[in-house]
Order: structure tokens, then sequence, then C-alpha cells
């Protein structure tokens, strides 16, 4: 009976130190923090060459972030390399590619869906003027120069 009784607390002192130990290991997670938790990662898949501020990115896609550098609103553009047929699990960021200067409009509610307003001028040649990134309660807008 004793055995019994010390098997039961030698488990629950297990069950106890896996339980604490758990969360210790969750909380080193790896996503980077900002001076806001809602500020998202976004996808954009760029079907034709467009322009962002003064560069153009090729068509392609793309990670998209805010970022708040001071009293400045920053869009990061990263580019991502996919493998072929479009596997979600083979698919890594490479290198920043841009970074534009912003501002923020609130929307009304969350956005369901990261979205990319174009704009074409009299050549027919792309231009992003928002994004929208899912998750967020935002519009972002590129400011022009």
């Amino acid at each position: 009976m004793q055995r019994k009784i010390r098997l039961l607390v030698s488990l629950i002192g297990l069950l106890m130190m896996a339980i604490v130990g758990g969360e210790s290991a969750l909380a080193q997670h790896a996503h980077e923090h900002t001076s806001d938790p809602s500020w998202k990662k976004g996808m954009v898949r760029l079907t034709e060459t467009a322009s962002v501020g003064a560069l153009r990115l090729p068509s392609g896609m793309y990670h998209v972030r805010h970022i708040v550098e001071g009293d400045k609103h920053w869009l990061v553009f990263k580019e991502v390399a996919v493998r072929a047929g479009y596997q979600e699990g083979f698919m890594w960021e490479g290198k920043e590619v841009a970074r534009v200067e912003c501002r923020v409009a609130p929307t009304e509610k969350s956005v369901r869906t990261t979205k990319v307003v174009l704009t074409k001028n009299e050549r027919a040649a792309a231009s992003i003027q928002e994004i929208q990134i899912a998750g967020e309660k935002v519009r972002h807008i590129l400011m022009t120069n």
C-alpha cells in the first residue's frame, strides 16, 4: 500500500514538473515582439512587376511587415523563396528588398485576408498604393514621393 502511495506521489511530482517546465519552454517562442503586438506579417503575391516607392519589385512572393521606428511607420518587404507547387512547408524568407514609409488608417474591423491595392499609370505600369494585412485593424497607405 505504501509503495502505491509513493508511486502516486512520484507521478504527481513528475506531472507538476512537466507542467511548470512546459510553460517556460513554450514561453521561449521564435517570433519577435514589437512595440505593438497587433502588427502581423502578411504574404503578398505580385503577378506582375510593381513599383513600391522608388523601387520596382518583380513578380513573386513577399512577406510584408509593418514596423514603427520613432514616429515613422514603415512597410518592410522580404522576398520569399517557394519551391515548385507552392507548398507552404517549402517556403523560406529571404533578404529585405524594400523598406517604404507609410501611414496607417483604421478599418472598421479586422482585415480577413491580406490585400494589395494597385494603381496603373498612363503607361500601364503597376504601383502599390495600399496594403491590408490579415488580422490587423488598419490599412497601410504608402507615402508617395
